[in-house]
């Protein structure tokens, strides 16, 4: 078979033919949305202040403490009754932990020091309205 032979599958262009057998052309129309001035509310002042990220000072902490905790776990002579990989997991454990608190006490002393250097700030939000 030739493909003017081939029959051909109904499209979206036969559809849209005219009675009169000529094809229509038809665009969809597309509308843009108007974007209006912004509106600009009442202007307040906030206070700003820096804060510590937590996570990450925890996170130091327990890397510090799984450092510490290698010291003792291969410094030492092995034992007979565990393996280094166990006693590291018990020193991780014990390190880990202190260095955890040790971490969040930081942190927290950090945050007390920074609550001192408080700041103002004027702020003044825009409203943007799509129609």
């Amino acid at each position: 078979m030739s493909d003017t032979q081939q029959p051909r599958e109904a499209s979206s262009r036969d559809e849209a033919a005219s009675p009169d057998g000529s094809a229509s052309t038809t665009t969809p129309s597309v509308t843009e949305p108007s974007v209006t001035e912004p509106s600009v509310t009442e202007p307040s002042t906030v206070t700003i202040r820096r804060s510590p990220r937590y996570f990450r000072f925890l996170l130091l902490g327990v890397i510090l403490g799984a450092l510490a905790a290698l010291i003792p776990a291969f410094g030492t002579p092995e034992s007979a009754e565990f393996s280094r990989g166990q006693v590291f997991g018990f020193f991780l454990l014990m390190f880990g932990t202190v260095g955890l608190a040790v971490g969040a006490t930081v942190a927290l002393l950090l945050d007390r020091a920074w609550r001192r250097r408080v700041g103002t700030g004027v702020i003044a939000r825009e409203e943007h309205t799509e129609e």
